[in-house]
């Protein structure tokens, strides 16, 4: 499993049959100011966004990746932020 970044672009696809850096090499010539480039997974595990991909031998599992520095605090209830960035702080948690 490899990630291609540039457009944060995902791809999935059996490494003995694709050949990665030919498919960076075309995508690389779409237009000059794009440059992709492509990360391998680690442990057989590949973080995307906000999502953590995990390959078992029959399938793939996800659950949600949190950054090294993610700290879990919300906005206080209290504090003199608009009502509107406290909800969303909730909802998108």
């Amino acid at each position: 499993m490899w990630r291609v970044r540039g457009g944060d672009i995902l791809l999935i696809f059996y490494s003995t049959h694709t050949n990665i850096h030919a498919i960076l090499s075309d995508f690389n010539t779409i237009h000059p100011r794009l440059q992709f480039t492509a990360e391998v997974e680690r442990d057989n595990t590949l973080n995307y966004l906000d999502i953590s991909i995990n390959r078992t031998p029959t399938n793939l599992k996800t659950s949600i990746y949190r950054k090294p520095t993610f700290t879990d605090t919300i906005i206080p209830y209290n504090s003199h932020h608009p009502t509107q960035h406290k909800n969303a702080a909730i909802k998108f948690l």
